[in-house]
């Protein structure tokens, strides 16, 4: 009988144990309803085309079938695994377009796109001057700047990589979502939207829509 030398056999294992985590780790579907509010129904899904990027394809749940309501029983519970799901998507979060962006008194802010298997689930305000990711809610005054989107789009993936997801959640209730904050050094930069069920992640439209119109 062969006899395989240690070094080689903890080589294998090693190899073994890397391929099986490496499979473990699955994103979270997108979820991308032809209604707003649209609950998954037991059908098999339809494919969709996929809205930005080369991504997997995105499944559209098909139209529930007739019933007394569409209330999900415990969903002031699944906060804390929209707030998991969060944190598995993360993982998966990609650079995406970045331009600049005009507010109607000609101020000048630059936005970048967070994308996720391929769809745009959230976006990042930078400072023109410097390239400092801005905290939501503050937009500086700045006009006629020197844009540093070169400087950004260089920081952006790192950026991914440090985004923190905050262990806390709000209801929203149009979109039957919770969404949650994303921080960077103690700062609240962008959201992202897990649906009620807490598996499905919510694309941002209205992102989506703003890729069309500045995308570079």
């Amino acid at each position: 009988m062969k006899i395989f030398p240690l070094k080689a056999l903890l080589s294998v294992l090693i190899i073994f144990g890397c391929v099986a985590q490496a499979s473990s780790q699955q994103a979270p579907p997108v979820l991308l309803p032809d209604k707003a509010g649209i609950e998954p129904g037991p059908a098999a899904p339809v494919p969709a085309p996929v809205l930005q990027g080369s991504g997997p394809a995105v499944l559209i749940p098909p139209a529930p079938p007739p019933g007394p309501g569409s209330a999900l029983p415990g969903i002031p519970e699944n906060a804390l695994r929209c707030i998991q799901t969060a944190r598995e998507a993360k993982n998966f979060f990609t650079a995406g377009e970045v331009w600049v962006s005009r507010g109607p008194a000609g101020d000048q802010v630059i936005e970048a796109v967070i994308m996720y298997q391929g769809v745009p689930v959230s976006v990042l305000a930078f400072d023109t001057v410097d390239g400092a990711i801005l905290p939501c809610g503050y937009r500086p005054r700045m006009f006629n700047a020197v844009v540093a989107v070169d400087r950004v789009k260089q920081e952006l993936p790192g950026i991914m990589r440090d985004l923190n997801v905050l262990n806390g959640a709000e209801y929203c209730e149009p979109e039957n979502s919770w969404v949650i904050p994303l921080a960077i050094r103690g700062r609240i930069v962008a959201h992202v939207k897990i649906y009620r069920d807490a598996v499905h992640i919510l694309p941002d439209y209205a992102v989506a829509r703003a890729m069309q119109t500045h995308g570079q």
